[in-house]
């Protein structure tokens, strides 16, 4: 593997960074839920525990299925629990006339 690019940014720049990296290295527009093999896997290496995230687009629809597997812990299952609930996609539609 060899270094593609070296700088740096702000710290408060880091997360849009990232989300924006993804975009060019995840292959997760490629991918399709009727096939098997086609899922997308990404390694998630941390200081303290390292998961693993498999995504798939739905085919016919904006979603995205997400699975996290990692070491059995019930405070990371709940957090990676309360992620993908907050992330899930809501839509609401609201016609309130007069406002």
């Amino acid at each position: 593997m060899v270094e593609l690019v070296s700088g740096w940014i702000w710290g408060h720049s880091l997360r849009g960074f990232l989300e924006l990296l993804s975009r060019c290295v995840f292959g997760v527009g490629r991918t399709d839920d009727e096939w098997l093999d086609r899922w997308y896997v990404c390694p998630l290496v941390g200081a303290d525990v390292t998961v693993e995230v498999r995504l798939v687009r739905v085919v016919g629809g904006d979603g995205v299925s997400v699975t996290v597997a990692g070491p059995e812990s019930s405070g990371l299952r709940l957090r990676v629990e309360v992620l993908v609930d907050a992330c899930a996609p809501v839509r609401v539609f609201a016609n309130r006339a007069g406002r």
